[in-house]
């Protein structure tokens, strides 16, 4: 339920309505939120969530499969933007898009590779001992 662009107090997630390239995929989140535990307010706000993403990926002409992480942060730029003041950050979308990926609607993420520092830990604090004179020098 919306109410003048911004969500209402609504007891059944289900009765949001969802209209979009999301709408097939409404139901389902539904029951996936309530198979999770989460608490009927909580639930009702994930899915006014999708209708509000799935409305401006309609206005963008974005399918389903072309949600990626950048028109994700495009929509929350344009959801602060127009006023809202929760759920403005990719934290608030994971559960919708962790269910999309579930069902192979829109990519898992790339791996994240971590890098290793140029210098350990150990050579850091080794350094820091003989800059200090702390470490012995020996004989």
């Amino acid at each position: 339920m919306a109410i003048g662009g911004k969500e209402g107090i609504m007891k059944d997630a289900s009765r949001v309505q969802v209209v979009g390239p999301l709408e097939s995929y409404a139901r389902g989140f539904c029951d996936e939120l309530s198979g999770q535990g989460y608490a009927r307010v909580s639930a009702v706000a994930r899915v006014q969530l999708m209708a509000h993403l799935s409305r401006w990926m309609a206005g963008e002409g974005l399918s389903a499969g072309g949600l990626r992480p950048e028109r994700v942060e495009q929509f929350l730029r344009a959801r602060r933007a127009a006023g809202y003041g929760r759920y403005l950050s990719s934290v608030a979308v994971n559960p919708l898009l962790d269910y999309l990926r579930a069902l192979d609607v829109v990519p898992k993420p790339a791996p994240q590779t971590h890098r290793r520092p140029a210098t350990s830990c150990w050579s850091a604090t080794k350094a820091t001992w003989l800059v200090s004179g702390a470490w012995p020098r020996g004989p």
